[in-house]
């Protein structure tokens, strides 16, 4: 089972979103908010760290994520440290090639990086 830890970001019990440690719902920032049984995490970082879901919630209301998928990019994520707040737990990696710096979300936009997402291509 995953649960989302706390970090520095949020004093309050609120749940906090298990790539970027935030409890930020804001959806020009974060995306939409998925609050699963076992874990609650922002669209955005679902995106930028790579990981696929399905668009639309199943029949009981839960968002088609891979949680093995998930698991494995929070536990490789809790190996990195983010460039910007200094915390473990960077899940979204810089594009630029060689770069091996890694990122929250939030942190990724405070430390004025570009993060722009088009989508698949044909």
């Amino acid at each position: 089972m995953m649960y989302a830890r706390k970090r520095k970001f949020s004093d309050s019990q609120e749940p906090v979103c298990v790539l970027c440690g935030r409890a930020d719902v804001n959806p020009d920032t974060f995306g939409r908010i998925f609050d699963q049984i076992w874990f609650w995490v922002h669209e955005f970082c679902l995106i930028f760290a790579n990981i696929s879901f399905d668009k639309g919630p199943t029949e009981e209301g839960t968002v088609g994520i891979d949680l093995a998928v998930l698991a494995r990019t929070v536990k490789q994520a809790n190996q990195k440290q983010c460039c910007v707040c200094g915390e473990r737990g960077a899940a979204i990696a810089c594009a630029e090639s060689g770069c091996a710096r890694s990122f929250h979300l939030p942190c990724a936009k405070d430390g004025q990086c570009i993060t722009q997402f088009f989508g698949q291509h044909r």
